[in-house]
């Protein structure tokens, strides 16, 4: 999610719903056997409650321990994130159907980097071949490129098909 006075826009908090009710629907007509993400404030909770509220197996790869990954990826969303990410990390971690790995990984760009690729190799490993990579992403090959954008290139370097959502796009 974007801080509210972030130039130019990428993820406002006014395309929230918009978000949300595509990736619902995303999840509607793919119907996978299960989703593995993260579950960083922003398009990772969205798309790991998408999951849940589907019915879908999630598996969550959190990049270093639940505590420290809340601190420093989802606090700063503010209360309704916390709040989301603590409702998503007590359903994978009761239901059997879905599992929770926290990595030993630091918290910084290389740390990020390398959970990006434990987030694609759980996939393939669960997916048997059959994996999707999913992203919400506003890509503007202008600026730096950032983490999402990261995973993206991972993703293909893996032959992977990727579906993008921008959440700039139009309704």
């Amino acid at each position: 999610m974007d801080a509210p006075d972030r130039t130019p826009a990428r993820f406002p908090q006014d395309r929230v719903a918009e978000v949300r009710r595509r990736l619902g629907d995303l999840m509607d007509v793919l119907q996978p056997d299960g989703v593995v993400a993260a579950a960083a404030g922003g398009a990772d909770l969205l798309i790991a409650e998408a999951a849940l509220d589907s019915g879908i197996p999630l598996h969550v790869v959190l990049p270093f321990d639940r505590q420290r990954f809340k601190d420093e990826s989802v606090a700063d969303q503010g209360p309704p994130w916390t709040g989301a990410y603590d409702g998503v990390i007590d359903r994978v971690t009761t239901d059997a159907q879905c599992s929770l790995t926290e990595l030993a990984l630091d918290a910084d760009e290389d740390g990020y980097r390398a959970g990006n690729q434990a987030l694609i190799d759980r996939a393939v490993e669960l997916g048997h071949g059959r994996v999707l990579a999913v992203t919400v992403r506003h890509h503007d090959p202008a600026e730096k490129p950032s983490i999402t954008d990261d995973f993206v290139d991972r993703a293909r370097a893996a032959r992977l098909f990727v579906v993008e959502i921008d959440p700039l796009a139009g309704d």
